[in-house]
C-alpha cells in the first residue's frame, strides 16, 4: 500500500506534540516503516523510491511547523553523474488493473523510455531459427502497432537443436518483434523455476527502441486471450540525474544556525554498494538511513516546542549519501543557505540497533573543543560512548568539516545487516532510538547560550580514539 496519499493537507500539531518516551518511540517507529516499507523501493537517489521518500518528509516538515528552508520550497534540487535507473514515470495497467512496479512487473535493462496502449498478441517464446525449422511467427497474421507476448522459457528440447541458442536471446527475440511490427515486448515464463530477466538497468549493455518489461505472474495473462496492456517505461540514462534535498527551518531570529540531518536515500535494488554479491531484492535501510531521518523528524518536534532559542534551528534530509556525501556538498555549495552562518551540524546516521550494551559513537568530536566539553556535560545517561575525534569519515558530517564546520556523527553501529536487504523495520530499537535522541537533544541544550562554536583543525586529523 501507498502511504501517501493526501499528505498535503496534514495540519500543524506543533503545540501539542507528546513528548513522553511512549509517544516518542510510536512517532519513530511510524517513520522507520513508512520510510523502510518495500513500497518505496529502496530509496536510491533519483528514483521513484526517493520521491516518495521526499513527498514523505516534506509532509512531516509540513506537519510539525516547519518553515520551507529554501525560498517558499522544502526541495534543494541538484544533479549528479550516475549509473541508469528506473525513474518515477515507470508504470503499467494489465486489462485495467495497475501493476506493482518489481512485485508484479518491470522493464528490462535494454528497454527504451515510452508510453505504449495496445493489443497484446502471444507470439510463443518468439524465436525464429530456419536451421532448427522452427517459426514462432508463421500463424501470427499481423502484429503491426501491437504487445508482443513473449514466454521466456525455452523448453531444453528446443535448445538442445543447432543453432537455437542464439536465436533465444531475449534481445534477439525482441528485435525479431521489432521487425515485424511490435510497438512493445512483455515477457512471461510459464515454467516457475526457468529463471528471470535481471532487474538491474545497467545490467544489459544494448538498447533497443521499444518499452521491454518482464510481468512476474504469467498466471495474470490468459495466452489464449490476451487483452490490452498499458505500459510507461522510464529509464534514465547514464548521465546527469537530478536528486533533492529535504529542508525544514525553526526560525528564532538567532545570529547563529544549528543543522541537524541525516540522509534519507539508500541503495534501491542493492546493484551497487551492496554486500551480497546477485543481491537484488529491495534494500530498504530500515537503519541505514530511515533511523537517522526519524531521528530529525523527532528532534524537529522537540525543538519546536522547546526553550531552546538561541540557536535557529535546520533540518534536512539529503540524498546521495550512498553516491558520495553528495546532496550534503551539494547543500554547502549550491549558495541557497550561507554556510558563515551555521554554527554546528549533527549527523544522524544508523541510530537504531542500539543494543543490550548500548554502545554508541561519536565521530568528529576534534572538529572544536566543546564536543569534548558537552558530552563531559552532559554525562554518559547510560550509554557506553566511544568518541572518535575525527572528521573524517563515511557519512555527511564530514562534508560540513570539510567546508570548517564543527560536526559530529552520532551512530549506534555497523552489524552484519549493513547493506543487505535483510536491514528492516523489524530490526530497530524505537526505545533505544528514543534514548538516543535524548541524549543528542541534552547536547544541543548543553550548547545553547555557547555562541558560535569553533572549528579546530586537529578533528580533521587525529584518528586517536578515546574510550570513556
Amino acid at each position: 500500500m501507498l502511504l501517501l496519499c493526501g499528505l498535503g493537507a496534514i495540519p500543524s500539531f506543533a503545540q501539542n506534540v507528546a513528548v513522553n518516551d511512549a509517544a516518542a518511540a510510536k512517532r519513530i517507529q511510524e517513520d522507520i516503516c513508512i520510510l523502510a516499507a518495500d513500497s518505496l523501493l529502496g530509496r536510491e537517489t533519483g528514483t521513484l523510491g526517493e520521491w516518495m521518500a521526499r513527498k514523505y518528509i516534506e509532509a512531516k516538515y509540513k506537519e510539525i511547523g516547519l518553515k520551507p528552508l529554501f525560498d517558499t520550497s522544502y526541495f534543494e534540487t541538484f544533479t549528479y553523474s550516475d549509473d541508469d535507473f528506473l525513474g518515477a514515470g515507470t508504470a503499467m495497467e494489465l486489462n485495467g488493473k495497475k501493476l506493482q512496479l518489481y512485485k508484479d512487473f518491470y522493464p528490462i535493462g535494454f528497454s527504451s523510455s515510452d508510453t505504449i496502449s495496445g493489443e497484446m498478441v502471444f507470439v510463443g517464446t518468439g524465436i525464429v531459427c530456419e536451421n532448427a525449422g522452427i517459426n514462432d511467427y508463421q500463424n501470427i497474421q499481423n502484429l503491426d502497432g501491437k504487445i508482443a507476448l513473449i514466454d521466456l522459457a525455452v523448453p531444453d528440447k528446443i535448445m538442445e537443436k543447432k543453432g537455437v541458442w542464439d536465436s533465444a536471446q531475449k534481445i534477439i527475440r525482441v528485435e525479431r518483434a521489432i521487425s515485424l511490427g511490435a510497438k512493445a515486448v512483455i515477457f512471461i515464463s510459464t515454467e516457475k523455476n526457468y529463471g528471470t530477466p535481471s532487474k538491474d538497468p545497467n545490467f544489459y549493455k544494448e538498447r533497443v527502441s521499444v518499452p521491454v518489461v518482464f510481468v512476474t505472474d504469467n498466471a495474470s495473462i490468459n495466452t489464449a486471450n490476451p487483452g490490452k496492456a498499458t505500459i510507461m517505461t522510464d529509464i534514465g540514462r547514464s548521465g546527469e540525474r537530478v536528486a533533492y534535498n529535504v529542508g525544514g527551518f525553526i526560525d528564532n531570529g538567532a545570529q547563529n544556525t544549528v543543522v541537524i540531518g541525516a540522509h534519507y536515500d539508500h541503495l534501491g535494488l542493492g546493484f551497487f554498494g551492496s554486500r551480497d554479491v546477485g543481491d537484488n531484492n529491495i534494500h530498504n535501510g530500515a537503519d541505514d538511513n530511515a533511523s537517522g531521518v526519524a531521528g530529525v523528524l523527532e528532534l524537529a518536534r522537540r525543538l519546536m516546542v522547546s526553550d531552546l532559542k538561541k540557536n535557529n534551528y535546520i533540518f534536512l534530509a539529503f540524498s546521495g549519501e550512498e553516491k558520495g556525501l553528495i546532496g550534503s556538498e551539494k547543500f554547502l555549495t549550491n549558495g541557497n543557505f550561507q554556510k558563515e552562518r551555521i554554527n554546528y551540524m549533527i549527523d544522524l546516521d544508523m541510530i537504531g540497533r542500539l543494543d543490550a550494551k548500548k554502545k554508541i559513537k561519536i565521530y568528529g568530536t576534534g572538529t572544536s573543543d566543546l564536543w569534548e566539553k558537552a558530552i563531559d556535560n552532559v554525562g554518559d545517561k547510560g550509554f557506553k560512548i566511544t568518541r572518535i575525534k575525527t572528521g573524517i569519515g563515511g557519512s555527511d558530517h564530514m562534508s560540513f568539516a570539510q567546508h570548517k564546520i564543527p560536526a559530529i556523527f552520532i551512530h549506534t553501529g555497523l552489524h552484519d545487516d549493513y547493506h543487505k536487504a535483510v536491514d528492516d523495520c523489524n530490526l530497530i530499537n524505537f526505545e533505544g532510538e528514543n534514548e538516543v535522541l535524548k541524549y543528542a537533544y541534552d547536547l544541543i541544550r548543553y550548547l545553547d547560550d555557547k555562541g558560535k562554536i569553533t572549528f579546530q583543525i586537529a578533528g580533521m586529523l587525529d584518528e586517536l580514539m578515546i574510550k570513556k
